[in-house]
């Protein structure tokens, strides 16, 4: 859950994470890539915490 925040809050450098090494240079990441992957780690964590929630009740 920590490295979905991680994702929302810094995605360019998550979105690297275990890639740096094959890149000889900074990639460069476009704008709809870090959206989109800003998008599905907030959608992530959002079914995350509902499915906890709905163990915690259960």
């Amino acid at each position: 859950m920590a490295l979905l925040v991680w994702s929302i809050v810094n995605p360019e450098e998550s979105y690297l994470l275990g890639k740096r090494w094959m890149f000889k240079e900074e990639p460069d990441i476009s704008e709809a890539d870090i959206f989109m992957f800003r998008l599905s780690s907030i959608v992530s964590l959002i079914i995350v915490v509902l499915l906890f929630v709905a163990w915690i009740i259960r």
